[in-house]
């Protein structure tokens, strides 16, 4: 869930859905996703009120014109000083935070250093159960007899709580991000030259950058299944050895009864 910097004060679902049913915010939704399939099927009533309030777009490449007009928005809105109370459409897109994130910190890199405000051009709200649509949940089941359930339960949410998805998340936007920082600073210095138009430039570059950033954030996206599926592979196994204690355990137990 990405918001324009004006609603940073917007974290969760419900806040979100209750600014689309004011229409202080356009919901953006890619047709035939998975997303539209939840908010339209779902008894949840902010999942409701976001699809009953969105505007939907064919596909992804539509949405980054959408993030560009909002980019155009915000500079042109900083450089001719217009008033802040001008009613402007706000988007709210719906997309895979991957996406998101590394446009958000290409945008925000180049807004800095020509503008030299903390102010960002896009609010992505925090990773929590309220922010996001999907929740990934672990189980291990185990029988109620185990003489260790809750040591061990206490064990499995540690361990999902640790933060590894989030640490190999961050590594990839740390990589994409270095791979990019050369370009960035290079682009700054060749938009010095006074024979072109230094905005529309600078604009142009950075949208070409913004381009290369998707097809290589999918490059990094399949990299992070990998890790997503190497973890739900560890679990599984771990599941699998436990299964195998316990049978051993439940044979050595009826050994000693019939003896």
């Amino acid at each position: 869930m990405t918001l324009p910097s004006e609603r940073t004060g917007i974290i969760t679902i419900d806040e979100f859905a209750h600014a689309c049913s004011m229409g202080q915010i356009l919901p953006i939704l890619i047709k035939n996703s998975a997303v539209i399939t939840t908010l339209s099927q779902s008894n949840i009533q902010s999942f409701q009120i976001i699809y009953q309030q969105s505007r939907l777009i064919p596909d992804r490449e539509t949405a980054l014109k959408c993030l560009r007009s909002l980019y155009y928005r915000m500079e042109n809105k900083l450089e001719t000083n217009q008033n802040q109370n001008q009613n402007n459409n706000n988007f709210g897109f719906i997309l895979p935070a991957q996406y998101l994130h590394i446009v958000s910190i290409l945008l925000n890199d180049h807004h800095h250093h020509h503008h030299h405000k903390d102010n960002r051009l896009l609010h992505i709200a925090p990773d929590t159960i309220g922010s996001s649509f999907y929740s990934i949940i672990t189980a291990i089941p185990v029988r109620k007899s185990f003489p260790f359930r809750k040591t061990f339960g206490k064990f499995v949410s540690i361990l999902v709580s640790s933060g590894i998805i989030t640490n190999w998340k961050n590594i990839e936007y740390s990589q994409i991000r270095k791979s990019f920082n050369r370009y960035v600073h290079s682009s700054i210095i060749n938009d010095d030259n006074p024979h072109h138009d230094h905005h529309h430039h600078h604009n142009n570059k950075i949208m070409m950058m913004i381009d290369l950033t998707f097809q290589i954030v999918s490059i990094s996206v399949s990299r992070h299944l990998y890790s997503i599926f190497y973890f739900y592979l560890l679990m599984i196994s771990l599941s699998f050895i436990i299964f195998i204690v316990e049978i051993l355990q439940f044979i050595a137990i009826n050994n000693r009864l019939f003896r």
